[in-house]
């Protein structure tokens, strides 16, 4: 705006003329302007990579639910472990579920981006209203357990599946029982 008034005010005393001015501050301001749709175009087309990048992450962390009905041991996949909310029923009196978690190494394959220090949340509950049922993890190689991996009849256990360490043939991680 202020270079458009200062060319207005040598046009009107007469240093240029007011054709030549006209055209020279019309070219100049398209020039910019279209600069400035193309930096934005190219701002929008990197937002919506990120946009796309962020969402295929956050579909990982919506936790899911998974109901089981009893059995004495259940293998689970590690979509059913990442950030998994796991619910257990009708396990008799006495009665035990083991839920086998799978290898470091097929939950670090499953992941989009392990690194060490994050992990997820998953929460186990034992629906069975049986005070003298229970379910249990049951961990491979590598993993350091802190805490009970037993839930019993009528609770919840909230655990963190944390990565200690991703380096293929070394995968480690620790499970902590926050609840």
């Amino acid at each position: 705006m202020c270079e458009y008034w200062l060319a207005k005010e040598l046009a009107s005393s007469g240093l240029v003329s007011n054709s030549n001015l006209d055209t020279s501050i019309t070219n100049s301001s398209l020039g910019a302007r279209v600069t400035t749709l193309e930096n934005n175009q190219q701002s929008i087309t990197s937002l919506s990579q990120q946009v796309a990048s962020l969402t295929q992450q956050l579909n990982q962390l919506v936790p899911v639910i998974i109901n089981f009905s009893y059995s004495s041991t259940i293998t689970l996949q590690p979509s059913q472990v990442l950030n998994a909310i796991i619910i257990m029923t009708n396990i008799p009196p006495f009665g035990t579920s083991i839920l086998s978690i799978p290898s470091i190494a097929s939950l670090i394959a499953y992941d989009s981006n392990p690194i060490i220090g994050r992990g997820y949340y998953v929460t186990l509950t034992n629906n069975s209203g049986q005070n003298d049922s229970a379910l249990e993890f049951s961990f491979g190689t590598g993993y350091t357990v802190i805490g009970s991996a037993i839930v019993g009849g009528g609770y919840s256990g909230r655990f963190y599946f944390a990565y200690t360490n991703v380096t293929s043939g070394q995968q480690a991680m620790a499970i902590y029982r926050v609840s």
